[in-house]
């Protein structure tokens, strides 16, 4: 089962689980977004998922691959003028 992975995606030479789950993660947070604010999307139109939700999937993702997510101090929030649930990056910025 290829580590409980799915089998053609992780057996073949596509992209490692790690990322693929990112991935995955952000197919559904934009599927639950869609449904719980349908008012806000129109049929046959593109959107970017928004930054907040991006950075959700990495959050959820993090811990799965040993990594420790630090969370801002409120000083460092009114420093950097951004919320401690973020998002941290405009929404125009792409990786």
């Amino acid at each position: 089962m290829a580590d409980g992975y799915l089998v053609n995606l992780v057996g073949g030479n596509g992209h490692p689980p790690r990322v693929m789950s990112i991935t995955y993660t952000n197919h559904v947070l934009a599927i639950l977004e869609i449904l719980n604010n349908p008012e806000k999307y129109k049929k046959g139109e593109i959107y970017r998922m928004p930054r907040i939700l991006d950075e959700q999937a990495a959050r959820l993702n993090f811990p799965g691959i040993g990594g420790k997510l630090t969370v801002l101090s409120e000083e460092q929030e009114k420093y950097l003028g951004y919320k401690k649930a973020g998002p941290f990056k405009r929404e125009d910025y792409r990786y």
